[in-house]
C-alpha cells in the first residue's frame, strides 16, 4: 500500500512544523516523528 502526501498536506504538515518549533524548539521534531509512526501505522493497516 502507498501512501500519497498531497502538496497541500505537506504545506500543513511544514506550517504545523514550525508552529510546534516556535511554541518549543525541538517539539517540531517529536511531532514530525510521531506523523511518521502514524503514516507508517496506517500504511501497515489499511483497514
Amino acid at each position: 500500500m502507498n501512501i500519497v502526501v498531497f502538496e497541500n498536506a505537506g504545506i500543513q504538515i511544514s506550517k504545523a512544523a514550525q508552529w510546534f518549533f516556535e511554541q518549543n524548539p525541538g517539539l517540531e521534531t517529536k511531532f514530525l516523528l510521531v506523523l511518521d509512526k502514524s503514516i507508517r501505522y496506517i500504511k501497515n493497516n489499511p483497514l
